[in-house]
């Protein structure tokens, strides 16, 4: 066998070995004292998150001469965690 064989079939041995998916990775299942919303085989634990809460100095981008206009801001962002009961199994996923 040449040289570069050698190198293409150990590349390919490489890539043929099992690995693990981050599914099959911990447990996933939920805490049923920390889940809010239970419906039926589906879990949901809801979210508000308020982030970049300040003042916005110039709300306009006006020039400094003419009195830019102040004001508040707040970011609210609606989530939720979700888990599907599915025999022994659980499926996990957010919403953002």
């Amino acid at each position: 066998m040449t040289r570069n064989r050698i190198v293409a079939l150990c590349a390919v041995m490489c890539l043929l070995q099992a690995i693990p998916l981050a599914a099959q990775i911990g447990d996933a299942a939920p805490d049923p004292a920390n889940v809010r919303v239970r419906l039926g085989p589906l879990w949901l634990n809801p979210t508000i998150v308020l982030t970049n809460a300040g003042v916005d100095e110039n709300v306009f981008n006006d020039p400094t001469s003419r009195v830019p206009k102040k004001d508040f801001t707040v970011t609210v962002t609606p989530g939720t965690d979700l888990w599907l009961g599915m025999g022994p199994s659980w499926v996990f996923g957010n919403i953002r």
